[in-house]
């Protein structure tokens, strides 16, 4: 009697287990809508209507989605909404004295998100140009519970038309914090920090690499950063990169931009191109997968997709 209720135990353990368990997955954006689907592009569905949204984030248990919408005259920021995955429910997401915000992503607790802040935009006039807007730019973490927020890196009276500063920053599992560069016409590269902000390394080690390196996320055990690098000309193709974090090398993936860890195993990233006859000036976007085993090729998962992102 004794031996049956154990295995009556364990086999409700097990069905418990499996009823909770829920299958990895990926938000996209297809014409300034929210949609979801598995990472091999199967149960694609649309979370929201076309709403401009862009550089959604999954929250850790896959519940939340985290991104930024509409484009402020003057500054060019958006604002952040949260959406509930269960129900489709969209709500502004804002903190005080921030007057824009992007790229926010939520952070490994599930309990804060990491995002570009903007505060105190200001005009000012130069004689003979038109007027400037300046403003205090940051990467910042917020508790969603409390709205309390920490900008980790600031920089003051940043001149907005010559770049935004800081852009698409993530955080690791034990709290370190990666940004893009994002400054016009200068290459930029991925910047690493400690917890507190101060300088770790940055990604190429030197300035002197002229090519730019852009969407940062790390690897589930923090030891890899995954970025892309744009082609700067036309004999120079995007590439999917996976830097390591201990030495700085980096590994080509894959031809593509926008990549993300889909699970510890599997990376999904943009392709894109130029359409035909009239078509020519289209650019089309489609979602591919791609192991990071050496030798791994890449398979085509969707189509008419954009800045894909998984837990």
């Amino acid at each position: 009697m004794g031996i049956r209720r154990i295995l009556v135990v364990l086999l409700c353990a097990v069905l418990l287990s499996a009823g909770c368990a829920r299958a990895e997955e990926i938000v996209f954006i297809r014409e300034g809508a929210v949609w979801l689907s598995r990472p091999d592009g199967s149960g694609a569905h649309a979370l929201t209507g076309a709403m401009d949204a862009r550089s959604p984030a999954l929250s850790p248990d896959g519940a939340r989605v985290v991104f930024h919408s509409g484009r402020d005259e003057k500054t060019g920021f958006g604002t952040l909404s949260i959406l509930r995955v269960a129900d489709g429910t969209v709500a502004p997401l804002s903190f005080p004295d921030i007057a824009g915000a992007e790229d926010a992503r939520f952070c490994p607790d599930g309990k804060s998100v990491i995002f570009v802040a903007l505060r105190n935009p200001r005009e000012k006039s130069v004689k003979g140009f038109d007027p400037m807007v300046f403003a205090d730019m940051s990467v910042a973490v917020a508790q969603l519970s409390t709205g309390d927020v920490r900008h980790v890196i600031v920089r003051r009276n940043a001149l907005l038309d010559a770049g935004h500063v800081f852009a698409a920053p993530c955080m690791s599992p034990d709290g370190l914090i990666a940004y893009q560069e994002s400054v016009d016409d200068v290459p930029g590269g991925i910047v690493v920090l400690d917890a507190s902000g101060a300088f770790l390394t940055r990604i190429p080690p030197g300035r002197d690499d002229p090519k730019p390196y852009r969407r940062p996320s790390f690897s589930a055990d923090g030891r890899s950063l995954l970025c892309y690098s744009p082609g700067t000309s036309g004999a120079d193709a995007d590439s999917v990169i996976l830097a390591d974090m201990r030495t700085g090398i980096v590994r080509r993936l894959a031809h593509g931009v926008e990549p993300t860890f889909a699970d510890e195993q599997t990376v999904v990233f943009v392709r894109r191109s130029a359409g035909s006859g009239a078509d020519c000036t289209i650019i089309r976007t489609e979602l591919w997968r791609v192991g990071l085993g050496r030798g791994s090729a890449p398979v085509r998962i969707l189509s008419f997709g954009e800045n894909p992102c998984g837990r």
